[in-house]
């Protein structure tokens, strides 16, 4: 009956019996005329076999299920700008699409995010840099342009400044040291030959933005971010040039990374998105 069941001669069987008994240097099979039980020793050996099977079961179920995408987890990493203006918008989409796989998300400074991403920790993370660093790949998305822009009152009181005095005498407010986007627009501007002292520092791009509003002052900000406020006129760009080339967003990743299904389908996802 054995041998019938698994498609293979009774011979066979008996061969793969033997050999077990004698790995394990038991019994496990009483065989008598009426037939052929299992030994106490086969009674407790099944038992463990019988959860391995079980446990190995379940995990085929998974694979399909991840081969498939009803099942996976993404660990994800962005800072607050772009998690507020880029991530957001697409993250309903991408969970209507695939509301199996699970997202996991640490919302934190690029430069934290980044080294959790060399740890292993995170399997990708969002960021917004020129920058390249050691034990990272990074995977274009998008290319952004950074911007300067006050409120029209404000833009009114420093128009008829020149570029000196204007970097002298206006107010400007900056992201925070440790932000790769303040690291890349010192940068830029050290190029230019401007240096220039803000007076007003922040650990998020949404509190300069309201900032902007009330007319405290100039800030730097990723133009696609205030598409909104520019075409309603509550914020001005100002003729201030601080590149002639555009950054990008990019994701990245440990070099040595292999992507999951899950993980691939949400790159792919973004790639599609954004054409």
């Amino acid at each position: 009956q054995a041998a019938k069941a698994l498609y293979i001669s009774q011979p066979a069987v008996s061969k793969s019996i033997k050999a077990l008994e004698s790995s394990l240097g038991t019994s496990l099979f009483s065989r008598r005329s009426k037939g052929i039980s299992l030994t106490p020793e086969g009674e407790l050996f099944y038992k463990h076999v019988q959860t391995a099977l079980e446990a190995l079961e379940e995990g085929e179920k998974l694979l399909l299920k991840l081969h498939s995408l009803n099942a996976g987890q993404i660990n994800l990493g962005v800072s607050s700008t772009l998690g507020t203006h880029f991530l957001m918008p697409l993250l309903k989409s991408f969970m209507e699409r695939y509301p199996h796989i699970k997202l996991q998300i640490i919302n934190d400074s690029t430069t934290k995010t980044l080294d959790l991403a060399k740890k292993g920790v995170l399997d990708i993370v969002i960021v917004s840099s020129s920058n390249y660093y050691d034990g990272l790949s990074f995977i274009p998305l998008k290319k952004i342009e950074d911007i300067f822009v006050c409120s029209p009152s404000y833009y009114e009181s420093i128009s008829s400044l020149t570029l000196p005095e204007l970097c002298e005498q206006a107010s400007f407010m900056f992201l925070s040291k440790d932000s790769v986007t303040r690291l890349y627009l010192e940068t830029v501007l050290a190029n230019q030959g401007i240096s220039i002292v803000p007076d007003i520092v922040a650990g998020d791009m949404n509190f300069l933005i309201s900032c902007a509003k009330l007319g405290l002052g100039i800030t730097s900000v990723i133009k696609d971010f205030v598409s909104e406020e520019l075409a309603t006129g509550s914020l001005v760009e100002i003729p201030f040039t601080l590149s002639p080339s555009k950054r990008s967003i990019d994701i990245a990743y440990a070099t040595d990374t292999t992507f999951s299904k899950a993980t691939s389908c949400f790159i792919d996802f973004l790639n599609q998105e954004l054409l």
